[in-house]
């Protein structure tokens, strides 16, 4: 992107920004825990310039070349730099149609004034700060000639900015008005112009159309490759840990005559859900925890769900659940009972829903992030609207301690479970459940004995009367997918060690 959206003295957290960092980001949301090399040595964090042609890495005889690390980088930055090709082509496009010529010369003063900024902020002499030495430190994406190329982007789009008077005319590329001016007029030409990048609306090849102008997947590739002349030995590594577990793994499926299909990146998918909710306190469903954390990261599930790391791990949970048949699922249960045998309460309730001043009712998410004062404000009328609704689930008490059932069907705001007399099902201490029950709800069901009644207790959906039903032992049936769980969780644990010492690695 242009620097001078960076703002004022943040040129090289700008330049820095622009490193390749989704494969982290997946990485981060994958367990692929045991695969990664040892902690990165502070060496690590410099920068080192990436060969296209050189061999790092012989798997199995196959190699694993510059080019693939390229590849990999490129292909898990695309969406999230594609931002950065258009933005550079609408700079470029602009700075054309206005006939700004940007000199060599006025680049060069701008760079030297970056130089001189930076010198002065860490104490250094000017002399002893260069362009040079700036990209060694920094490893700027695709060193001098793509600083140029950004600084070359930033003068012009001032100059034309100051022509257009959306800016005074002492202002330099470091003013905070001109990134909020240049932000807004990007935007503005956007709207008017219009950028197409959904591929079904997009011709064979293409990677993006500007304004009715299709740029091929092969300009936009080899725009990105020029960001990628230099990488840090971490951001090298863990490409070249993906690259190798995907030859080890493709190794693995082949032999075992196993292919990958959507119904097996649905599973997987399912799976880290699963092991994302159990290893998360608070019983909040993995689906939801996953997508909070795709979401952090700018990913869709979609996106996710067909990332080159995610199909990796996918293929390492085919090859640790493929022996797992119906006679090692009961074989963990019947001689591990302490993981599966538990007892669960049988619970029913009774709902009164508390609604706020307005007549909507509560949800868990009624803060507003960064607003203290609003929160404060609404919290008091929550809790006037709570003492508000109190006497209603008192005045069902008494009633439902004589005909609990009843009183659920006649009364309860609960609309699904009212009909079977305010039945929620078995509840354990890792039981998740559903809206207007919580971890409130849970937490106070699992106490209860058989037939007795809780007194009126607050989620954050309203009031509720429990009642245990009964106590049951949980069956083979219901534990068997948190079995086949545990032994797909158990298999993938092993397999680094396994397949790894069945491979020939050779580092180059």
């Amino acid at each position: 992107m242009p620097l001078a959206l960076a703002g004022p003295n943040h040129y090289i957290l700008a330049m820095q920004a622009g490193k390749f960092l989704t494969v982290l980001a997946i990485a981060a949301v994958l367990p692929l825990a045991g695969w990664a090399s040892e902690p990165a040595a502070q060496d690590d964090m410099s920068f080192v310039t990436l060969d296209p042609g050189k061999i790092y890495l012989l798997v199995n005889a196959e190699p694993i070349t510059g080019k693939d690390v390229l590849d990999l980088m490129i292909e898990q930055s695309w969406e999230k730099d594609l931002n950065s090709f258009i933005q550079h082509q609408l700079c470029a496009e602009e700075i054309n149609n206005a006939r700004i010529d940007v000199t060599d010369e006025e680049i060069g003063a701008e760079l030297k004034h970056i130089l001189e900024q930076y010198a002065k902020k860490q104490g250094l002499s000017p002399a002893d700060v260069t362009l040079e030495s700036l990209v060694k430190k920094f490893g700027l994406p695709g060193g001098i000639g793509i600083l140029k190329r950004d600084t070359h982007d930033t003068l012009g789009m001032l100059r034309l900015l100051k022509n257009e008077k959306k800016v005074p005319e002492k202002t330099s590329a470091r003013d905070l008005n001109f990134s909020a001016a240049l932000q807004a007029y990007l935007e503005t030409v956007i709207q008017q112009k219009g950028v197409i990048r959904d591929p079904s609306e997009l011709g064979s090849g293409e990677a993006v159309r500007i304004g009715g102008k299709g740029y091929s997947r092969d300009e936009v590739r080899d725009y990105l490759a020029e960001g990628l002349g230099q990488v840090t030995g971490v951001e090298l590594q863990r490409s070249l840990d993906i690259l190798k577990l995907e030859k080890i793994v493709q190794n693995e499926l082949k032999t075992r005559k196993i292919e990958i299909t959507e119904d097996d990146l649905n599973f997987h998918y399912s799976y880290l859900c699963r092991e994302r909710e159990a290893n998360t306190p608070g019983g909040v469903p993995g689906r939801a925890l996953m997508q909070q954390a795709l979401s952090e990261q700018g990913v869709n599930v979609k996106q996710f769900m067909h990332d080159r790391v995610f199909k990796i791990d996918a293929g390492l949970t085919c090859i640790a659940k493929a022996p797992i048949g119906a006679k090692a699922l009961h074989y963990e249960f019947d001689t591990h009972p302490e993981r599966y045998h538990r007892t669960e309460n049988l619970v029913a309730h009774i709902f009164v829903r508390v609604l706020d001043p307005e007549g909507r009712p509560y949800t868990s998410a009624w803060k507003v992030p960064g607003h203290g004062a609003v929160n404060a404000f609404v919290a008091d009328r929550r809790e006037e609207q709570f003492a508000a609704y109190k006497p209603k689930i008192e005045a069902l008490e008494a009633q439902a301690r004589t005909d609990f059932e009843g009183t659920a069907k006649n009364y309860s705001d609960d609309a699904v479970t009212a009909v079977v007399g305010g039945k929620l099902g078995r509840i354990g201490p890792n039981t998740v459940l559903s809206p207007p029950c919580d971890v409130a709800v849970r937490n106070s069901a699992v106490k209860l004995k058989p037939a007795e009644i809780s007194a009126p207790m607050r989620s954050d959906y309203g009031w509720h009367l429990l009642k245990c039903l009964d106590k049951q032992d949980v069956t083979y049936e219901e534990a068997e997918e948190r079995i086949y769980v545990t032994l797909i969780h158990d298999a993938r644990e092993k397999l680094p060690e396994q397949l790894t010492k069945n491979a020939k690695i050779e580092e180059r």
